[in-house]
């Protein structure tokens, strides 16, 4: 049931108070939904380099309503409403954890 209904959204909205990281979200950015997410830390930085998604600030009703107007505007007047997925591989997970390692190692 996963892919159908990702497939029927025109938007994944993840109002999140708190997360450490969230496989919703990588999801909807694999099916190239515009995503609507709380700005916190860990989803701010697992998400930097998607063009989809829009970032509002944690418990802001007022601020997600803003976004949600956003994207039904862009979506309804036939704007591209797709986003490539970041293109993330092991290889370049393996790298990011080398450089932090490398980084601790340096500093001691």
């Amino acid at each position: 049931m996963i892919p159908r209904y990702f497939a029927a959204a025109d938007v994944v909205a993840l109002p999140y108070l708190r997360a450490a990281g969230s496989g919703v979200a990588h999801i909807a950015m694999a099916y190239g939904k515009p995503l609507i997410v709380s700005d916190v830390e860990a989803l701010r930085e697992s998400m930097a380099d998607y063009q989809g998604a829009l970032f509002f600030p944690p418990g802001d009703h007022s601020a997600l309503r803003d976004k949600l107007l956003q994207v039904r505007e862009a979506v309804s007047s036939e704007k591209e409403a797709y986003y490539p997925p970041p293109q993330r591989t092991w290889d370049d997970i393996a790298q990011r954890y080398e450089a932090v390692l490398n980084k601790i190692v340096s500093e001691k």
